[in-house]
């Protein structure tokens, strides 16, 4: 059986930026590793990691803020190549 999460905005992968809580957490930019869901919190934990080194704890979405705008769709830098035809093929007969 599944259970519905609505999506929060962060994806593995995702540069952010770590949001301080008090005196509790040094502030800090990394990138999200891991995802778990918390049962019973009802949500997702992320794991971060900072320098290639994974940070202890487990970051709630509301203690992170995304440093890349996702909502905006960037134009491809892919170069396709164009296909040529210069008009001949064959014919296919009894087909008349």
């Amino acid at each position: 059986m599944w259970s519905k999460i609505e999506f929060e905005g962060f994806d593995i992968g995702d540069a952010v930026e770590t949001i301080g809580r008090g005196l509790e957490r040094e502030l800090f930019i990394g990138e999200i590793s891991g995802m778990y869901f918390l049962k019973r919190k009802g949500q997702v934990a992320y794991r971060l990691r900072h320098n290639s080194n994974t940070v202890p704890g487990l970051f709630l979405a509301n203690q992170m803020r995304l440093l890349k705008d996702k909502s905006r769709i960037q134009g491809g830098n892919v170069k396709h190549p164009m296909p040529k035809w210069n008009g001949q093929g064959e014919r296919i007969s009894g087909l008349d």
